[in-house]
């Protein structure tokens, strides 16, 4: 994890994490992320422009950021990313290092994230 990003750096801590960057579109379908065994939903967490979650919902309508089993029965999940605009690029960081991390932890990451994202966006 980069220096310029301590508090992001803070909430991977030693886990593995996945930053993902994307352009939405003007489609109606979530961005979709297939979470490994390893990215329990219980201890995961999400720190995206979308939305910020420590062990994500479940996917729904009204959920920018959430869960869903993987189709098949598996027992893997995808993680569900929702955005209604068009041309915008977003951000998610996704990880399993934290235990229940502060609210002021995430909102910290969030904003470092935002000015990383900002930055790549230039």
């Amino acid at each position: 994890m980069p220096s310029s990003l301590p508090k992001v750096a803070q909430l991977v801590g030693s886990g593995q994490y996945g930053l993902l960057l994307w352009r939405s579109n003007s489609g109606t379908a979530p961005t979709e992320l297939h979470l490994p065994a390893t990215f329990p939903t219980a201890s995961t967490t999400v720190v995206s422009d979308l939305g910020t979650a420590y062990a994500p919902p479940s996917y729904g309508s009204a959920t920018p950021v959430g869960v869903a089993a993987e189709p098949g029965g598996t027992g893997s999940r995808r993680l569900l990313l929702t955005d209604t605009d068009s041309g915008v690029l977003h951000y998610a960081l996704v990880t399993n290092g934290a235990t229940a991390p502060s609210a002021v932890l995430l909102t910290a990451a969030r904003s470092e994230l935002a000015t990383w994202a900002a930055q790549k966006a230039g």
